[in-house]
């Protein structure tokens, strides 16, 4: 399964399965084409709370002026992802599963400026099949 994603520029950028347990397929559908479910081990979650060091809090508020993208936040946000897509994986796997279905990524602001991401799924025991 690959999960190539074209980034704006048009680079090529690492799928997010790269950032998983190989062990351990996700998918933000109910299904993996190519595998049959066995057994619904259960949902499974992860998060992760960050902040910007306060030099580039900053320079991402000075950028902001003047609009357009702010690398510094968008480092933060791609990091925290792949954490959190990292720890799920590990999550599922030590309840046995070897898979994760219906996969939802979702972020927040909270208090002072911190950024929360957030994974959850159904983790699912999945066999190669029709």
């Amino acid at each position: 399964m690959t999960n190539a994603i074209t980034a704006p520029a048009g680079k090529k950028v690492k799928p997010l399965m790269q950032a998983t347990d190989p062990d351990v397929l996700i998918s933000t559908t109910c299904e993996i084409p190519g595998y049959k479910t066995k057994k619904y081990v259960g949902v499974v979650w992860a998060s992760s709370a960050r902040t910007l060091d306060t030099a580039s809090e900053i320079g991402a508020m000075i950028r902001s002026i003047g609009g357009g993208d702010l690398p510094a936040f968008r480092k933060l946000l791609n990091e925290a992802r792949h954490s959190v897509i990292h720890e799920l994986a590990a999550t599922a796997k030590a309840r046995g599963a070897n898979a994760i279905i219906g996969m939802k990524l979702e972020s927040a602001s909270i208090a002072g400026g911190t950024l929360d991401v957030y994974a959850y799924g159904t983790a699912v025991v999945v066999e190669k099949g029709k």
